[in-house]
């Protein structure tokens, strides 16, 4: 990766890995993404340019790199391709690394302020880690990707803290900070700012709240925000930092209009309300039932699908309590997910009521139309970006038909 990296740079006259652009570099086991769409929101509020890297994607592989908030076209990721398969020579590259340079590659060309780049999986070993990052971000550090990362929390922080450089700043919205990730942070002797000692969010009642020093702070009804206030908290404080802090009042109304496709993302079908939620991991999947326990009570019903590796157990048991019967669908073509019957067999063990479906479409149907018997009600859809992929693609064909 580095020396397909450096072949690049030197073509492009040293912009790739020496751009004068500021870098953000954001790892986590959940919340990065979301901390990414907020960091975009508010340097656009503010006129600024920059690029977004991220991942996966969930409908078109173009979502990935963006450009002032718009994904780039296909041609110019087919011109980046190319690139950096001339470049490269007998170096082998990843899905992810060809991807990750792809971005760079782009972002290099462009005159922009600020890139934003979203750790892959770890952060030591990831490709976005082939740059140095003004600043970091740890959004949280939880067990997902064990076989990578390492079975405790310890080992996984580690793995975090490898996106940190020695003397740059350090953004942590992590509660409970494993001992690796503070004493790595020590070692290199980072200025480290931690969420609940240098800065704070909260929600009190139906406000919410960011305060980053006694001078600044948001306050904005509790239901505008549609991120998780930890890593809004993780890009305010972050922008502060780069001397890129809107006023409160730009960043409330930045913040207002700011989704992010997969995170509580809610429609309607008929008299159902449906949320679509990637959560696929213990701790993400336990946000996701707070949240849903302080939404207006429904009777809830759950789609799911997910991969064969995740905890499914662990990821399955906070919704179980929240949902009348939970629809278990198979991933059609995808070799690493779980079977629906194998999701049943786990759900029924936490003592919840389960059936298997083809396909996350016929599951979904079905919730549909057992939520559809009722005055009102909800169906949450998650366990995998690719769950939620299905779902959303099946969702448009239904409108279609409806329209027609």
């Amino acid at each position: 990766m580095r020396q397909v990296a450096e072949a690049l740079d030197a073509q492009l006259g040293g912009t790739l890995l020496h751009n004068p652009a500021k870098r953000v570099v954001v790892a986590g086991t959940n919340g990065k993404g979301s901390c990414v769409a907020a960091l975009g929101a508010l340097l656009r509020t503010q006129g600024k340019q920059f690029g977004t890297y991220s991942s996966p994607h969930l409908l078109q592989y173009n979502e990935r790199v963006q450009l002032n908030g718009e994904p780039v076209s296909d041609a110019d990721l087919c011109r980046a391709f190319a690139a950096i398969d001339a470049a490269r020579g007998t170096n082998s590259l990843s899905y992810f690394e060809f991807g990750t340079l792809a971005a760079l590659w782009l972002f290099a060309q462009q005159p922009l302020d600020v890139w934003l780049l979203e750790v892959g999986l770890g952060g030591r070993l990831d490709a976005v880690n082939v740059l140095d990052a003004d600043v970091a971000v740890i959004t949280s550090i939880a067990l997902d990707h064990q076989a990578w990362l390492g079975e405790t929390r310890e080992a996984i922080g580690f793995e975090k803290a490898g996106v940190c450089r020695a003397t740059s700043p350090v953004v942590c919205v992590e509660p409970d900070p494993p001992h690796s990730l503070c004493d790595h942070i020590a070692r290199l002797e980072c200025p480290a700012f931690w969420l609940g000692r240098d800065f704070f969010c909260g929600q009190t009642g139906a406000s919410a709240q960011v305060q980053l020093d006694a001078t600044w702070q948001l306050q904005l009804p509790a239901d505008s925000v549609f991120l998780p206030l930890p890593s809004v908290a993780a890009a305010l404080k972050t922008l502060e930092l780069l001397d890129l802090l809107p006023s409160p009042t730009a960043a409330a109304a930045a913040l207002a209009q700011t989704h992010l496709a997969g995170r509580m993302q809610r429609s309607v079908q008929g008299t159902t309300e449906v949320i679509l939620d990637v959560a696929h991991n213990p701790a993400s999947t336990t946000y996701l039932a707070q949240q849903l326990t302080g939404l207006p009570g429904l009777p809830t019903f759950l789609v799911v699908g997910m991969m064969a590796d995740k905890d499914l157990a662990g990821s399955l048991a906070p919704l179980v309590v929240e949902c009348r019967l939970i629809y278990c669908a198979d991933l059609v073509g995808n070799n690493r997910a779980a079977s629906a019957d194998q999701l049943v067999v786990v759900v029924h063990a936490l003592g919840g009521r389960a059936q298997a479906h083809s396909s996350v479409a016929a599951a979904l149907n079905s919730a549909l139309a057992q939520a559809a018997l009722l005055p009102a009600a909800r169906v949450v859809v998650c366990g995998s970006f690719f769950t939620v992929a299905d779902a959303l693609l099946h969702l448009a064909s239904l409108a279609e038909v409806n329209h027609g």
